[in-house]
């Protein structure tokens, strides 16, 4: 399983956070037990990004290595959990600041 968004044009970006929204009811359910994010800069080639795991506390994460041109993100599931389906509320992206 996998979620991507794709951008009208290609944007520089060196980090990127995926936030979930746990349910209050069911603890520990609605957030991505272990996923990958990749990215790509031209809509062909894939390349995987550093990711940091998320818990039910912490959002899933990832760190370029040094900037890059981003056209589209993907996110795919690569550990099911027992519990509820895993969720999405936000997706942060970081790049250079203007001057």
């Amino acid at each position: 399983m996998w979620f991507q968004v794709t951008f009208g044009s290609a944007i520089p970006v060196y980090s990127v956070h995926v936030g979930h929204q746990e349910d209050m009811l069911k603890p520990g359910a609605g957030w991505p037990r272990s996923a990958q994010i990749s990215y790509t800069s031209d809509g062909v080639h894939w390349e995987d990004v550093y990711t940091i795991p998320a818990d039910e506390n912490s959002p899933l994460g990832g760190h370029f290595n040094g900037t890059k041109t981003v056209k589209a993100i993907r996110i795919t599931l690569t550990a099911n959990s027992d519990a509820e389906p895993w969720s999405i509320n936000a997706i942060e992206l970081y790049g250079p600041q203007e001057r």
